[in-house]
């Protein structure tokens, strides 16, 4: 099942992050499709694949690959400002902090007050700001 829809949601992530442009293009792209609203039925479907990855050492394996996939796409979203400023950060602790945070547009199912567009946009920027501004 994670490999039947993995391409769904991990192959568009690839597709904003690898298109061509800068930082700030790749990220408004990457910014868009994490903040689309998830489903219901999407939403069950990854609560189900959670849990039985709890529970299943095939289903663990396949969601850890997926994850591993997704956290990639990350890494290489801020290996665009870290060659942009000569590699003056270490791209794999931001990505791997997005790739945490992945999933927070579901906070509008918890609070529909919440925004999650400004909520993601204030952590990619948050993430990536310190990394270049340490490292002029």
């Amino acid at each position: 099942m994670v490999e039947d829809i993995a391409p769904e949601w991990v192959g568009p992530m690839e597709a904003a992050v690898d298109g061509p442009g800068s930082f700030a293009e790749r990220a408004e792209r990457v910014i868009g499709l994490l903040t689309q609203p998830e489903d219901q039925d999407l939403s069950r479907l990854h609560s189900a694949l959670h849990w039985f990855a709890l529970n299943d050492d095939r289903v663990r394996a396949a969601v850890d690959g997926d994850y591993r996939r997704r956290r990639q796409c990350f890494v290489r979203l801020f290996q665009v400002p870290a060659d942009e400023h000569a590699g003056a950060f270490d791209p794999v602790p931001p990505g791997t902090a997005l790739a945490a945070a992945d999933g927070l547009a579901a906070l509008r199912s918890l609070d529909p007050a919440v925004d999650p567009e400004a909520t993601v946009r204030i952590l990619v920027a948050g993430l990536a700001g310190p990394a270049v501004r340490r490292h002029p």
